[in-house]
């Protein structure tokens, strides 16, 4: 679990207009750990609302009959930018909450290539110890 904590650190450090980003369980919505950069920020609510998204994009995949699991959501707001993205095959997904005045899509959209496969790798540590 250290491995996951430091590879959110990490990413809050690198994030363009980076608030907030918890790991979160698809099925419950339960976070798993959290980054912050305001800590009154409330990220494992928004977390848990974004699975009622993820699920409801699965239904709306399963009614075309396309079974893809790696399911993205992205919400835009005056003010913030929501991510909720699958870690690979992983029971989790990223979840991430940008400051929109400050983000940068291009570069949000290469970090967040390269901490997912970065938090796949180290849940699949994870569960096997």
């Amino acid at each position: 679990m250290e491995k996951i904590t430091q590879i959110l650190t990490q990413l809050a450090s690198e994030m363009p207009g980076f608030l907030a980003c918890a790991l979160v369980d698809k099925e419950e919505g339960l976070t798993i750990a959290e980054q912050k950069s305001e800590q009154d920020f409330e990220v494992s609510i928004t977390a848990a609302y974004s699975v009622e998204l993820l699920r409801a994009q699965k239904r709306a995949l399963e009614s075309i009959n396309e079974q893809d699991e790696s399911i993205e959501i992205f919400a835009f707001t005056k003010n913030y930018l929501f991510i909720s993205k699958s870690v690979g095959d992983t029971p989790f997904y990223l979840h991430l909450v940008l400051k929109r005045e400050k983000a940068v899509l291009g570069l949000v959209f290469a970090f967040l290539r390269r901490y997912v496969l970065l938090l796949e790798k180290a849940i699949e540590e994870w569960q096997k110890a």
